[in-house]
C-alpha cells in the first residue's frame, strides 16, 4: 500500500503507518477480521522514492460481492471492537481529527471553508471523545473499508486511522456510508440493533464530526 495524499495529512507518516501495522499485527495474532501485515517482506513502513509504503498479505476482493446484511455488519464492528479492546499499544486520541480538519481548511480554497471553520468550533465535545477514555477504534470505518474476498470472508482494512476514542465514532463511520449509499432506514435500524447498545449524544455528535469531514 502506497500512501499519497493521506500522507500529508500528518507531521509523521512514519510513526502514522508504523502503528497500523503494530495495532494490526496484534488484531492478526488475536484472530481478528482483518487484513494482516505481510510475513513474506518485513511490512515497514518502508520510504522509497519519496513516498511511504507498507506491505500486506495480498487478499482477492470479490468487487462484486453485495452489500453485507445489517446484521452481519454490526456483528462484525462489535468483533472487531472486542479485539480491539485487547491491542496494548498507544493510540493518539481522536482529538487529532481536529487537527486534521483544521490543516485541510487552512490548505482549501474554497468560499465555504470559513463556515465550515465555525462547525468545527460549534461540534459538542462528545464528537472529539473529549471526557472519555474510550478503546481503540478503527477511526474510518465504513462499508469499503469491510472487503468481501473471493473465499467467502469478510475483512476489515485501512486502520491508518486507528485511534482512541469512543467506540460511537466507528458505528457512526458505518451509518454514515449506509445513508451515503440510500440503503434505507430499516437497514440502519437494524445494524444499530446488531451491534448494540451506544450512548445516543456522542452517537450523534460522530455522525455531525462524519458529516463535517
Amino acid at each position: 500500500r502506497v500512501m499519497t495524499g493521506t500522507a500529508a495529512l500528518h507531521a509523521d507518516p512514519e510513526t502514522w503507518l508504523a502503528r497500523e501495522v503494530s495495532v494490526c499485527s496484534h488484531l492478526a495474532r488475536l484472530g481478528a477480521a482483518v487484513v494482516t501485515p505481510s510475513d513474506e517482506l518485513p511490512p515497514g513502513p518502508h520510504h522509497v522514492d519519496e513516498l511511504w509504503m507498507t506491505c500486506w498479505a495480498h487478499v482477492a476482493v470479490d468487487h462484486a460481492a453485495p452489500t453485507p446484511p445489517p446484521d452481519e455488519l454490526g456483528h462484525a464492528l462489535r468483533d472487531l471492537h472486542a479485539a480491539l479492546s485487547q491491542v496494548p499499544v498507544d493510540l493518539e486520541p481522536l482529538t487529532a481529527v481536529r487537527d486534521e480538519l483544521t490543516g485541510l481548511l487552512d490548505r482549501l480554497d474554497d468560499p465555504r471553508a470559513d463556515d465550515w471553520r465555525a462547525q468545527l468550533a460549534a461540534l459538542p465535545p462528545e464528537a472529539l471523545g473529549t471526557g472519555s477514555p474510550g478503546q481503540p477504534v478503527h477511526g474510518d470505518a465504513s462499508l469499503s473499508n469491510l472487503l468481501a474476498t473471493t473465499d467467502g470472508r469478510r475483512l476489515w482494512a485501512d486502520f491508518e486511522d486507528v485511534r482512541q476514542g469512543p467506540v460511537e465514532a466507528d458505528v457512526a463511520g458505518l451509518v454514515d456510508a449506509a445513508r451515503n449509499r440510500g440503503l434505507g432506514d430499516r437497514y440502519e435500524t437494524a445494524l444499530l440493533s446488531a451491534y448494540g447498545m451506544v450512548d445516543t449524544d456522542v452517537f450523534s455528535a460522530q455522525l455531525r464530526l462524519h458529516a463535517l469531514y
